[in-house]
Parts: structure tokens; sequence; C-alpha cells
């Protein structure tokens, strides 16, 4: 499913239900894919960054928690921009909830 305003109660009743599988927000720069990826079951986030231009991978780690910032980004819907502390302009590409 991708996440939309208008099934933000859907949503909320896959994860009460613990349905949901994982939630993947994919972002796109100049020059950067950022994907940050959500597990439940796990309670844990993937985050990966790659500089597509050059095909090298900048960052991959998990995390327990994500910051504030990271949090805008991931609660970004498709075709939302947003503009980092950097001044590097993201657009979500995709915003998706994989769920049983």
């Amino acid at each position: 499913m991708h996440k939309q305003e208008v099934g933000i109660d859907d949503i909320k009743t896959l994860y009460e239900t613990e349905d949901v599988l994982f939630e993947q927000t994919i972002l796109k720069s100049d020059y950067l894919i950022y994907s940050l990826c959500y597990v439940p079951k796990l309670d844990c986030y993937d985050i990966v960054i790659e500089n597509y231009c050059l095909g090298k991978l900048v960052i991959f780690e998990s995390r327990k928690y994500i910051s504030d910032t990271t949090k805008k980004y991931f609660n970004l819907y498709k075709g939302d921009d947003f503009t980092d502390f950097h001044k590097r302009e993201y657009k979500c590409l995709s915003h998706i909830i994989e769920y049983k």
C-alpha cells in the first residue's frame, strides 16, 4: 500500500493489529538515494544511503531510534519535496507499507 493522507486510519489499524511487515520511504537528491525502512517486529530502522552517480554505498546501518530530522524524511508522501540542513533537496519517490 502506498502511504497517503487519506489512508492514515487504515495504517494505524494495520500497526495496531501487528500486520505491518515493513514501512519504507525512498528519497532522491541530485546524487543520493536515501532509503529508510522500519521493521516493526524487530523495532528497528534500516538506513541505506547510496551515491548513485558514483555507484557507491555511503551508509548502511540499523538503528533502534532515528533522529527528529530523519523522522521528517520518513514521514514524507510520494511526490513531496524536502530540503535538509545541508541545503540538499530531496524528492520522495516512494512511501510504501507492506503488510500481511
